[in-house]
């Protein structure tokens, strides 16, 4: 990792679609604000730094997506749980001369959240830093993204692991022209919640980019029918994120007409 400015800012942003390589970077950044080496920072030796790497800073606090009821991660950071930030943001730090909090996932903020971000971004204690996680910044607002310094990290997304055999037998039923055969499957994926449909979609997206990049080639779907398809997927996570039904939106993946072998 190269070394960072001397002089960070009170509110930086990490972006990149690799989720391991924005956590290396904020956690470089963290460390670099709690130092308190001499020279390069984070130099990784001190007890800050130790503290910080090991995720048991008391200065370090890291705020996420809450689950609901059913032990299912929230799809959005909500405004109460910002406020409950700002809230301990005026406490005195514990052990370090400022406090680091981390926001995972802070392009998941609803409007509500970001614009209560905002105020902290404008008016921050002296001794407060905030550090936002995201896979891109065009999700926040802009007001949010011009008062911080941005960080982009490098790298490709994973490939997510769940329902990796459904989305490539969906695939291949596509390929095939097997529209019965793609009801079925459908049909059968049904019993999913909104969750675990995000899930089988964000697969789909996965591998048909795969194709789209030339890293995969099966099952063999014109290359021509990936961007159509693509954006497709595109508009069947957005309805997911809307809360449209589980069964209206496999029920429009059965009926897309993607021209494989016939």
């Amino acid at each position: 990792m190269d070394h960072l400015p001397g002089r960070l800012s009170h509110a930086s942003i990490v972006t990149g679609p690799d989720p391991e390589g924005r956590r290396q970077r904020v956690l470089e950044l963290a460390a670099a604000l709690l130092c308190r080496a001499e020279g390069p920072r984070p130099c990784r030796r001190c007890d800050d730094c130790r503290r910080v790497f090991a995720g048991i800073h008391p200065d370090c606090i890291t705020l996420e997506r809450q689950t609901d009821a059913k032990g299912q991660l929230r799809r959005e950071i909500q405004v109460d749980q910002i406020r409950d930030l700002g809230a301990d943001a005026a406490v005195l730090p514990n052990q370090a001369d400022i406090k680091v909090y981390i926001l995972e996932d802070a392009d998941a903020m609803n409007a509500a959240a970001q614009n209560a971000l905002l105020k902290l971004l404008e008016e921050p204690p002296a001794w407060v830093r905030l550090i936002l996680s995201a896979a891109s910044g065009e999700a926040l607002l802009p007001t949010v993204r011009s008062r911080c310094v941005t960080y982009a990290v490098p790298g490709e997304a994973p490939e997510p692991a769940e329902y990796r055999e459904e989305a490539l037998a969906f695939l291949d039923l596509a390929a095939r022209g097997d529209r019965p055969g793609l009801l079925a499957l459908c049909r059968e994926l049904e019993k999913l919640d909104n969750a675990g449909c995000t899930a089988f979609v964000e697969q789909l997206r996965a591998q048909v980019t795969a194709q789209l990049c030339l890293r995969s080639r099966t099952p063999p779907l014109p290359r021509e029918v990936l961007p159509g398809l693509l954006a497709e997927l595109d508009l069947a996570a957005e309805r997911l994120r809307l809360h449209v039904g589980v069964r209206h939106v496999l029920g429009v993946l059965a009926l897309l007409d993607v021209p494989g072998k016939k």
